[in-house]
């Protein structure tokens, strides 16, 4: 094996042009890492042109599941967590719920996520 190493340092810019150096110059077969989901949902579309799995080990974008079918992930999407957490918050009867959050992508993602799946 010949293992490569980059930094996206989680900006989606950085992690595209990664991409393209490891599917065209590198021709890198397989790619793992991915920590940002702004980065794995941007590099996604360069990988998946040149039929390149991807193992993501933290991003947890719910974007992410079903983006292509060579993506994989070990670290579970927030739309389980967001489900998880709406059906607490309605079994326990409350009608009234405050969200203090970051204007960040996860943090837009996750409150997707919730309030798709949150019914009060």
């Amino acid at each position: 094996y010949d293992l490569r190493f980059e930094d996206d340092r989680c900006d989606p810019k950085t992690g595209v042009t990664i991409a393209h150096s490891f599917v065209s110059e590198k021709r890198v077969r397989f790619v793992t890492g991915f920590g940002c989901s702004g980065v794995t949902l941007a590099a996604a579309s360069v990988y998946n042109k040149h039929s390149v799995p991807m193992m993501v080990l933290a991003a947890s974008s719910p974007k992410i599941s079903g983006l292509h079918p060579a993506i994989f992930r070990t670290h579970p999407s927030d739309g389980e967590a967001a489900r998880v957490l709406a059906d607490h918050i309605q079994s326990t009867g409350t009608t009234r719920l405050g969200i203090l959050s970051a204007e960040a992508e996860y943090s837009k993602d996750f409150l997707d996520a919730f309030s798709s799946q949150y019914k009060g």
